[in-house]
């Protein structure tokens, strides 16, 4: 079976009860192994998916974190 960044970033994310992770949260669920372009591309196939949304949420300082939340009509992330 092939197992893929965005099968093992959905079952580290299950782990953690699919709570909204940070790009930051998800560089450190890969050991820091993950470049930002494989993350956003991997990102992004989700999104496409149906799976998360990505939003901006206001950090208090500088530029607004960007969040990664389950999408409000997801049911599929429980099959993970």
């Amino acid at each position: 079976m092939f197992f893929d960044d965005r099968d093992e970033f959905m079952t580290l994310w299950r782990d953690t009860g699919y709570a909204d992770v940070s790009l930051t949260d998800i560089t450190n669920m890969f050991s820091r192994n993950m470049n930002a372009t494989k993350r956003d591309r991997m990102l992004k196939r989700l999104i496409r998916e149906g799976l998360i949304e990505v939003n901006n949420v206001p950090s208090g300082k500088g530029r607004p974190s960007r969040v990664v939340t389950r999408t409000a009509t997801d049911t599929t992330t429980n099959d993970w």
